[in-house]
């Protein structure tokens, strides 16, 4: 070590008593606010003032003549600051550079320093000058700024900053998104260029009002892009003032509100279809009752009479009779919750179901072409919602033709697909049941396309659509193992291809024969709180052969079975009497006679648990209106088993 190193030069040893002993010098020092040093070129302190006891344990007497590091200072900020201070010394130039090093609380704060090389009278190196000022503070205060500058910038809301006279000044990223105004397209302007004359002018002097007196505005309002399409919004105005309380300018923040609008649509068409669920499903037993009267009786006049003429009338009140009841159970799909459970379905008498209950909606210009296989055979799958599907798409196409003279196509056929086949939608090998609803309405843009899926996108005006129709169809088409494909030529129409996966478990059937009418001798109990429909069954099913007493009070009926348990050998009773039920009489009369079977009638099978009710030992669980000529062959055959007779 060089014996010299810690002993000042005789020069410096003079500088530094010219420092000391230099007139009000040391006092001009101590009263600046910044730390105050010099250093020779071996980086030793040749003076320091005290404001370095503010961010340290040293004072000004212990550091003359040391380095930093002979004081016990290490790390890489007092490397960065060597490294600098060397470059100052050897190139002459001043620099300013800023460090993050702890002081006396060990909580690191920022300083500033300004390094400056002094020189001589021959220009040489004389000492260096190092300014220290902590700027822990500004630091703060910038970074709270690039902070809420970032927040702004970022927002997801679109934020506009006006003078006091409206002229805009500023906008953020998601205004220039939401808008399609760049921010040098709209600073200068007034935010009259989103002007959608929804708003008529009471409502924005409404508004100036209520800020030029700096109160906060906040108001729904529909807003006009730069393409020309409108939006919603909520918009909130705050004023901004300065020191003295003056207003100088206006914030401006609005957030869309396009999802939750649609959300709420949504919604009003979900609760309008609870509605119409909730009263089908009130009338559904009443209005069962009085088609399975009409129903009844036709069937037993079918049956006696001869005049051909009297025949087909009576028959097309049988028909009209089956029309009602399918209008009923179509109606009662949408009180029922949606099922997540799929079963083998056949799907052709869904896709004429729901084409015939749409039909009724779509105005007279619009034709709907059916090209249907009847032989499509099944798939796993759920029937409500493939009914939500067709309403969807029909629904779509009809606002595709809007109001002109059009046709939608609605196709259903069976297809195998091979290794050789051409691609459909990304689908593997096997058997597809291929459902296709095209239209000759306005198509699709390649733009719009490549949306048709996302959920809450539409083109239809504000109110007229959700933009989850086309999502929920996909969706729902996916969760069936599907695929679904879009061709669209824009002004010829479009077609939509959805492919099912066959079913391939066989479907059991235990109807005979139309031509069979099943014959018996046994007898029946009806029990029904309505008479008309008790003596309605007694006298169908006594055309069958069959001994009948029809009862309409339950108690008397659960009395008379008491009395002569084996007096029958089959219940029908109704589900839904006065005081009581058709599941807990039955459960009685399986109290009375454990092997007396019984079947269920009901108008409104949404108020039954069928594997819960065949649980308590009902035979047979039977909608209402009753088709006859089946439950006449349920009957033979439960009896048919009862007695032993295969």
């Amino acid at each position: 070590m060089n014996p010299n190193r810690n002993t000042l030069s005789s020069q410096e040893s003079i500088e530094t008593q010219e420092f000391r002993d230099e007139s009000g010098f040391k006092e001009l020092m101590n009263s600046l606010p910044d730390i105050i040093a010099w250093f020779d070129r071996d980086m030793r302190y040749i003076y320091i003032n005290d404001r370095v006891k503010t961010i340290s344990h040293f004072t000004p007497d212990m550091m003359i003549g040391k380095t930093n590091r002979e004081l016990g200072l290490d790390g890489p900020e007092l490397e960065y600051w060597e490294q600098n201070s060397r470059d100052v010394i050897d190139s002459g130039k001043p620099r300013i550079i800023q460090l993050l090093f702890p002081c006396i609380s060990a909580e690191k704060q920022f300083f500033e320093l300004h390094l400056i090389p002094e020189t001589d009278a021959s220009n040489q190196f004389s000492r260096l000058l190092v300014m220290v000022r902590n700027i822990t503070t500004q630091k703060q205060v910038e970074h709270e700024k690039t902070l809420l500058s970032t927040v702004v910038q970022q927002s997801a809301e679109t934020i506009i900053i006006t003078n006091s006279s409206g002229t805009i000044e500023y906008v953020n990223s998601a205004f220039e998104r939401m808008t399609g105004y760049s921010s040098n397209e709209a600073i200068g302007c007034t935010p009259r260029i989103l002007r959608s004359h929804k708003q008529d002018d009471s409502f924005y002097a409404e508004m100036w009002n209520s800020i030029s007196q700096g109160e906060i505005w906040s108001r729904r309002l529909t807003n006009k892009r730069k393409d020309g399409t409108l939006y919603e919004g909520v918009m909130t105005i705050s004023p901004i003032r300065n020191s003295i309380g003056q207003i100088t300018n206006y914030v401006g923040v609005q957030y869309d509100i396009t999802k939750e609008l649609a959300l709420e649509q949504q919604l009003m068409q979900s609760q309008k279809l609870e509605a119409v669920g909730t009263l089908a499903g009130g009338i559904a037993h009443e209005f069962n009752n009085i088609i399975q009267i009409i129903s009844g009786y036709t069937h037993v006049a079918l049956k006696k009479v001869s005049d051909d003429f009297i025949h087909d009338c009576l028959d097309e009140i049988r028909v009209a009779g089956n029309r009602a009841r399918d209008l009923v159970e179509q109606l009662l799909t949408f009180s029922r919750p949606a099922s997540t459970e799929h079963k083998s379905l056949p799907i052709t008498p869904i896709i004429r179901e729901s084409i015939r209950m749409m039909r009724a909606t779509l105005p007279k210009t619009i034709d709907i072409l059916q090209t249907i296989d009847e032989d499509c055979g099944n798939i796993m799958g759920d029937a409500t919602q493939i009914h939500q599907v067709m309403l969807n798409l029909l629904n779509n196409s009809a606002h595709a033709i809007a109001g002109n003279i059009g046709v939608i196509i609605v196709t259903l056929q069976k297809i195998t697909i091979s290794h050789d086949s051409q691609d459909h939608a990304g689908l593997g090998v096997g058997e597809f049941v291929v459902l296709k609803v095209g239209d000759t309405g306005s198509g699709i843009v390649p733009d719009v396309m490549e949306h048709i899926f996302e959920p809450f996108f539409t083109t239809k005006e504000v109110g007229k659509g959700s933009g989850l129709g086309l999502s929920i169809v996909h969706g729902i088409i996916k969760r069936h193992g599907g695929a679904i494909k879009v061709d669209s030529v824009p002004g010829s129409g479009t077609t939509i291809s959805m492919y099912f996966p066959a079913c391939e478990v066989p479907v059991l059937t235990y109807e005979s024969s139309e031509s069979e009418h099943p014959h018996g001798d046994g007898r029946l109990l009806m029990i029904d709180d309505e008479e008309s429909i008790a003596r309605m069954f007694k006298v169908s099913l006594e055309a069958y052969g069959y001994e009948v007493t029809a009862m309409s009070d339950a108690d008397k009926a659960l009395a008379h079975f008491r009395q002569f348990p084996e007096k029958f050998d089959l219940v029908l009773t109704d589900q839904t009497m006065p005081m009581t039920d058709g599941i807990r009489l039955s459960i009685q009369l399986l109290k009375i006679r454990q092997n007396i079977p019984i079947i269920l009638l009901t108008g409104y099978s949404d108020m039954i648990d069928e594997t819960a009710i065949l649980k308590t030992g009902i035979r047979k669980f039977f909608m209402k209106p009753v088709n006859f000529e089946k439950l006449a062959r349920e009957i033979h055959e439960i009896l048919t088993m009862s007695s032993g007779v295969m």
